[in-house]
């Protein structure tokens, strides 16, 4: 496909898209289509312009514990709206996994704002696991992740300047273990018709509840 072509570091094998040690910049809506897995090993991802990810393949986005992969974008505060960078997994057959992961200014992906994707960084129907990862400063949008219709496992990661919720969970099922939230401009967790496990969790400075368990939660 087309970003194949133009980002030439992407190695394919059968269907494995791997990207080694690159800092890979993305500056349009780059769509992954099912029968995929997408491998991300070291480096870093820069949303610039109109730069969003949308995969309806899993991803394995993977860093060392010293050196973990960035992800970011090159806006600042004061972005228009219509800059939205930040990331989709939509409808995956498999669990994708981040690890060693930090995320960093992202913002609600544009394109399909208003339609019930709201967070910088969104999984719907797609299963993940998040591990030693730390989210800051999300910049335009509702929540820094987004978790709809999916099962998750969150461990040892951490919150930072949230703009509105730091975590959303609709419909989904799941546990949260040892991670910490700083300074959420809504609520640390908010939680909609899901079942959660919380375990050793730490909020402090949350702008509404720490904790929402709401509509059947």
């Amino acid at each position: 496909s087309f970003f194949l072509d133009k980002y030439n570091f992407i190695k394919k094998t059968e269907n494995n898209l791997i990207i080694d040690n690159q800092d890979w910049k993305i500056s349009e809506r780059i769509v992954i289509p099912k029968g995929f897995k997408l491998f991300v090993n070291n480096g870093s991802i820069k949303f610039i312009e109109n730069g969003q990810l949308i995969s309806f393949s899993p991803v394995y986005i993977k860093g060392d514990e010293n050196n973990p992969v960035l992800i970011s974008s090159g806006l600042n505060q004061n972005i228009d709206e219509k800059n939205g960078n930040g990331i989709l997994i939509i409808n995956t057959e498999e669990e994708s996994l981040i690890h060693n992961v930090l995320f960093k200014n992202l913002s609600a992906p544009s394109l399909i704002s208003g339609k019930g994707i709201l967070g910088s960084i969104n999984f719907y129907e797609a299963d993940v696991k998040i591990l030693n990862t730390k989210f800051y400063n999300n910049l335009v949008g509702d929540d820094y992740i987004n978790i709809i219709r999916s099962n998750f496992y969150i461990e040892n990661s951490y919150f930072e300047k949230t703009n509105s919720d730091s975590i959303d969970i609709d419909f989904s099922n799941g546990s949260i273990k040892n991670s910490s939230f700083f300074m959420s401009k809504n609520d640390a967790i908010d939680f909609s018709g899901s079942e959660v496990n919380l375990e050793k969790i730490y909020i402090d400075g949350s702008g509404d509840k720490a904790i929402s368990v709401g509509e059947g939660s």
